[in-house]
């Protein structure tokens, strides 16, 4: 029968992690996970900012914003993957260009919607577009009321 030595208990105690509440940036990463589309500015005419992008500013905002884009680059959901390349690209990291340059030529597409419309692009086209379209991550907006 083992035994533990007295005070061990209290040692066992300390030693085992305990649950650690979720950040804003937990919770934005949370919100890009579930998205199915890339998704970036306004949603529909008139919209406000989509979740995804207020998501991504968060993320953005951490202090290991590159480490939890590299984090959804290696996921193997094409959304995910697009978002880490554009986190990437928004946050400046040097790590950008290399990543863009091996996503070129990655199999499969980018499910995105652009406005109101929702299409599926390749990751070279994707890549065109957030260079082309996007220079800077678009400004936090809310929808227009009529």
């Amino acid at each position: 029968m083992k035994r533990l030595l007295p005070g061990c208990a209290g040692l066992v105690l300390l030693l085992t992690p305990a649950a650690v509440p979720a950040g804003p940036a937990d919770d934005a990463e949370q919100v890009l996970r579930q998205s199915e589309y890339f998704v970036l500015g306004t949603l529909g005419r008139g919209g406000g900012s989509s979740p995804q992008t207020r998501a991504l500013r968060q993320l953005l905002a951490a202090p290991d914003a590159v480490a939890r884009c590299e984090k959804l680059l290696a996921s193997g959901q094409p959304a995910l993957r697009a978002y880490g390349l554009a986190g990437l690209k928004f946050a400046r990291s040097p790590k950008f260009a290399e990543q863009a340059r091996v996503a070129a030529t990655w199999p499969g597409t980018v499910p995105m919607i652009t406005g109101d419309v929702a299409r599926q692009v390749s990751f070279a086209e994707f890549l065109q577009r957030l260079e082309r379209d996007y220079p800077e991550l678009p400004p936090e907006s809310e929808p227009v009321v009529r």
